[in-house]
């Protein structure tokens, strides 16, 4: 069964960013995802020390019970992103969940570091072969223009306010791209350049 890791951000970014997993991907079953959903919701009531500060007991619980009707329906991909909507409802910087690749499940980290900006979406970082695009202005993904994909992955990303959300940081993960609805398949990534191309 796959487990949740949580993981700060500068070891996430160390440890998956430049390293893409390369393994075939393995559908879990439906018992599977409730054993984690139930177990995420056991750890949040047992651990967190405020679960309801942002969130209501009753929306907290509502949006459990809707994702484990909803497993037998979804993807991988959509359970997954689901359960990091739940963990990002907190609205608590350190109660996020990151997908990583656990056991035959793998998760795909394109080699680029994106983020927001008031002006829009930008390449920070990126692995040595695509350096050229450090500062370049995320378009779309997926035929999503890049501020309506942020948009979309809001709801799925942990924080504690916008300056701390890590939205732009999971528009390189191919798993919540699809999870989210933002693509089908592969990203295709439109990136402005800084002279224009």
């Amino acid at each position: 069964m796959r487990r949740w890791i949580a993981a700060l951000l500068t070891i996430f970014m160390a440890v998956n960013l430049m390293t893409p997993a390369l393994f075939a991907q393995e559908t879990l079953s439906d018992a599977a995802w409730r054993a984690d959903v139930e177990q995420l919701k056991a750890g949040i009531l047992r651990l967190h020390p405020d679960p309801f500060r942002h969130v209501s007991e009753d929306v907290f619980h509502a949006s459990i019970d809707s994702l484990l009707d909803d497993i037998p329906d979804l993807s991988d991909d959509e359970n997954m992103v689901r359960i990091m909507q739940i963990a990002a409802s907190l609205r608590d910087g350190h109660s996020a969940l990151w997908p990583t690749a656990q056991g035959n499940y793998s998760i795909h980290f394109y080699p680029v570091l994106f983020h927001s900006f008031e002006d829009g979406v930008y390449v920070v970082d990126a692995a040595p072969q695509y350096e050229d695009t450090i500062g370049a202005r995320l378009v779309s993904v997926g035929g999503v223009d890049a501020d309506a994909a942020f948009d979309m992955l809001r709801a799925s990303a942990s924080g504690d306010n916008s300056h701390t959300l890590t939205v732009a940081i999971q528009m390189n993960v191919v798993e919540v791209l699809r999870g989210a609805g933002i693509i089908n398949d592969e990203p295709n990534y439109v990136l402005e350049l800084p002279d224009g191309q």
